[in-house]
């Protein structure tokens, strides 16, 4: 995906490789938490929030291809009420469901999108490749102000 590519050219340019693992960082749990949304970036290609309305779709991906876009409230998840949570439970069991429907709400209208994926929980964790210096841990090491002797004569 075109999005994904781009993250991986940045990441390599800083002397990191991009892994997909099941497991969100800990850095996206606590945006997450303080932020009232639910990312699902590199699996549905949704961020939606706390309350159902969904905040962004990224181009290309599954959500995009269903023709989901940002401002539509997710009311529904594979035939149950829409929480946060059970939009994760759905994306966990989709290798053995292929599919997820959402019940989704836009004015008074109401539609069902069916996104088929089946890849389960995605998130990108970049990981110093070996022969690479961590150009990230070097800026944002905290750093001792130069020392301020006096002569005391």
């Amino acid at each position: 995906r075109r999005q994904e590519k781009y993250a991986a050219t940045w990441a390599q340019s800083a002397g990191y490789e991009l892994e997909l693992t099941a497991e969100p960082p800990a850095s996206l749990k606590g945006r997450e938490s303080r932020g009232k949304y639910v990312y699902l970036g590199e699996s549905l290609g949704l961020t939606v929030k706390t309350d159902g309305i969904v905040s962004s779709v990224t181009p290309d991906g599954v959500g995009d291809e269903a023709g989901m876009f940002a401002g539509l409230k997710l009311v529904g998840v594979d035939g149950y009420q829409f929480t946060g949570e059970r939009l994760r439970e759905a994306v966990a069991s989709s290798p053995e469901t292929g599919r997820i429907q959402l019940l989704t709400l836009n004015d008074e209208k109401y539609s069902t999108y069916t996104l088929t994926y089946d890849g389960g929980p995605r998130y990108l964790h970049a990981v110093v490749r070996d022969e690479q210096v961590d150009r990230l841990a070097q800026i944002t090491a905290s750093r001792r102000p130069a020392s301020t002797e006096t002569d005391s004569r």
